[in-house]
C-alpha cells in the first residue's frame, strides 16, 4: 500500500492530517492521481476517526458481483488494515456501479456511527452520515466555496463574496452546507430549494447545530427548474443565486443533465441575480469540459440579459488531485 502511505504523508506535511479526532473532514486518498492498478478505483474521505470508502466498479473484471466481492475484496482487506494501523476508527464502504445508483454504504471494518454527528470546518459544523445513504452528507471538493461564502480562512482572500445582509437562493441545496456558509458569512436570509424532503430536513438540522435563527431560513422541498422560472415572472430577485446541480436529475416534469441543459439553468439562475449581485454555479462532472462548462454559463448569462462584470474560477482542493471533474464560477453581474 505505498500509495496510500506516500498520499497520507503529502497531507501530514501538508497540516492537512492529523485531523481533530472528532470534528475534522478531509479526503485523505484520491485514487485516480493518487493510486495505481485497482487502487486508482478507490477514494477515502475522512470524517472524524471515520473513513468513507468509495469504490467505483469501473472496469470490465468488476462487471459481475463475484468479481466485485472476490479481486476488490483483497484491495479492501489492505485498505482496512492501513486505516486502522493509522488509528481511523471504522470505515464503511460504497461499491459504485459505472451505471445507475449504487447501493447503500456496509460496514468495513469497526462500528461506524449508526447516528449522525457533527464535523467542523472553519468554525461551522456539518451532519455526516455512514450508513443508511449513498452519501456522508458533506462534499468535501466544495470546500473552497464554502470558504469564499462565509469569508474564512486563508483560501477566501481578496475573491471572498460578500453577502452581508444579503437574500440568498441556494438551489438543489441537498443537506444545506452552502446555505450554512451564506449565513456565516453574513446573508439575513437564506432560501433552500431541494426535491428531496429528507435532504431539506438535514439541511434544517445543519442550520439549528450552527445556531441560527429559524426565521432567516426557508427550506422548500420542490423543482428548482419549476420554481426559478416562476419566481422571476413574479418579479423576486436575489442578491446571490447558487445553483449546484446533480449531472442528471429526472424531476417532477423533466430530465436534466448538465450537457444537456447547463446554459438553460444558468439562465434562469442570473434571471434571479438583482444588479450588483452575484451567480455562483457549479457542476461535479467529467462529461463535460471546462471550456464548455465556460461557454454554457456565459450563453446563460446572455440569454438572461445580464452582463457579467467579474468572475471568480471555482477549483477542487489539492487533495483531489487534477480536480477535472469540478468546474465552478462565483460571477458578479
Amino acid at each position: 500500500m505505498k500509495e496510500l502511505e506516500a498520499a497520507w504523508r503529502w497531507r501530514l506535511r501538508n497540516k492537512i492530517l492529523p485531523l481533530d479526532a472528532a470534528h475534522g473532514a478531509a479526503r485523505v486518498f484520491h485514487g485516480r492521481d493518487e493510486g495505481a492498478g485497482a487502487l486508482r478505483d478507490l477514494t477515502i474521505d475522512l470524517f472524524g476517526a471515520h473513513a468513507w470508502v468509495t469504490w467505483r466498479l469501473v472496469r470490465a473484471d468488476q462487471a459481475g458481483a463475484g468479481a466485485a466481492d472476490g479481486v476488490g475484496d483483497g484491495v479492501l482487506q489492505r485498505v482496512s488494515r492501513f486505516l486502522s494501523n493509522k488509528g481511523v476508527s471504522s470505515a464503511v464502504v460504497l461499491k459504485r456501479p459505472k451505471k445507475g445508483l449504487p447501493g447503500e454504504p456496509t460496514a468495513l471494518f469497526g462500528a461506524p456511527p449508526s447516528v449522525a454527528f457533527a464535523v467542523r470546518e472553519n468554525k461551522m459544523e456539518f451532519l455526516v452520515r455512514m450508513l443508511g445513504t449513498r452519501h456522508p452528507g458533506l462534499f468535501l471538493d466544495h470546500g473552497p466555496l464554502r470558504r469564499l461564502l462565509s469569508g474564512a480562512g486563508p483560501d477566501a482572500g481578496p475573491d471572498a463574496v460578500e453577502l452581508d445582509g444579503g437574500d440568498v437562493l441556494n438551489c438543489f441545496s441537498y443537506t444545506g452546507a452552502l446555505s450554512v456558509a451564506a449565513r456565516a458569512g453574513g446573508a439575513r436570509h437564506v432560501t433552500s430549494v431541494d426535491l428531496s424532503r429528507p435532504s431539506n430536513v438535514w439541511a434544517a438540522e445543519n442550520w439549528k447545530l450552527n445556531g441560527f435563527e429559524p426565521d432567516g431560513a426557508d427550506f422548500v422541498t420542490g423543482d428548482a427548474l419549476e420554481l426559478l422560472p416562476s419566481w422571476r415572472r413574479k418579479g423576486r430577485r436575489f442578491d446571490c443565486v447558487i445553483a449546484d446541480p446533480p449531472s442528471f436529475a429526472r424531476g417532477r416534469k423533466a430530465v436534466f443533465s448538465t450537457r444537456k441543459n447547463l446554459s438553460a439553468l444558468a439562465g434562469m439562475v442570473f434571471g434571479l441575480v438583482a444588479p450588483g449581485g452575484m451567480a455562483v454555479i457549479s457542476v461535479n462532472t467529467e462529461d463535460m469540459a471546462q471550456r464548455e462548462f465556460d461557454e454554457a454559463v456565459r450563453r446563460g448569462a446572455r440569454d438572461a440579459g445580464t452582463r457579467i462584470v467579474g468572475l471568480v474560477q471555482l477549483r477542487a482542493p489539492e487533495t483531489f488531485g487534477r480536480g477535472a471533474h469540478l468546474k465552478g464560477v462565483v460571477a458578479r453581474v
